[in-house]
């Protein structure tokens, strides 16, 4: 299924609108999403924004081998009861237009000039076949627009292998001064072999020339 459902220790959680009315389906996250981002909403106790990769309906491909959109929702969740629903199935666009990405995601703890009330997004951007990668940097903020783009490394030279997309992962170091992109590459398909590029993310820092 395509539906990307959420559950507490009891077990389903309703989705409801913000008139409280039951929601006829969940959120499109593709069924081979390892990273899903639940972001607490700066400033907030109990509203969230959850990221995601799309669903996309390619047969066995469906969200294991092919890169696809991201895509947020926000919600109220209490701990009890149901979700409340504000914002479902949102584009995450970058410079306005849908990009499409490994499931690699990272989330900062800060967000510009160590601001607290705001977060960094990390996506690796990739489309099918390429010879190259890049990384989009977003901001989470806890007012209208709630993820908007901020930057682009520009492209580095990196092959792809079929279980790219799906074992590409990212990491922030404990400074988060450094992002780590991993790009699974097997080309004998015996074992993984991995690169793994740096990125500084420090103001005018954050681009392919520094990697």
């Amino acid at each position: 299924s395509h539906e990307l459902k959420m559950f507490n220790s009891t077990g389903l959680i309703q989705l409801v609108d913000a008139a409280l009315q039951p929601l006829t389906s969940e959120f499109n996250g593709c069924r081979g999403d390892n990273e899903i981002q639940v972001v607490p909403m700066p400033d907030s106790c109990d509203q969230y924004i959850i990221i995601y990769s799309m669903y996309k309906a390619d047969g066995i491909k469906a969200g294991y081998y092919i890169e696809s959109e991201l895509l947020y929702s926000r919600i109220r969740y209490t701990g009890t009861g149901p979700a409340v629903v504000y914002e479902k199935d949102v584009p995450i666009l970058a410079a306005g237009t849908p990009r499409t990405y490994t499931r690699g995601k990272a989330v900062s703890r800060t967000g510009p000039d160590g601001d607290l009330l705001s977060h960094y997004l990390y996506a690796c951007r990739r489309s099918t076949n390429s010879g190259s990668l890049s990384v989009d940097r977003f901001i989470i903020k806890n007012s209208p627009p709630y993820v908007s783009f901020d930057a682009n490394t520009g492209d580095v030279a990196s092959s792809m292998w079929y279980l790219t997309v799906i074992g590409s992962n990212i990491e922030l170091s404990p400074d988060e001064s450094r992002l780590a992109v991993v790009n699974r590459n097997d080309l004998s398909e015996n074992t993984a072999y991995p690169q793994i590029y740096f990125f500084p993310t420090g103001t005018g820092l954050f681009n392919a020339s520094n990697v």
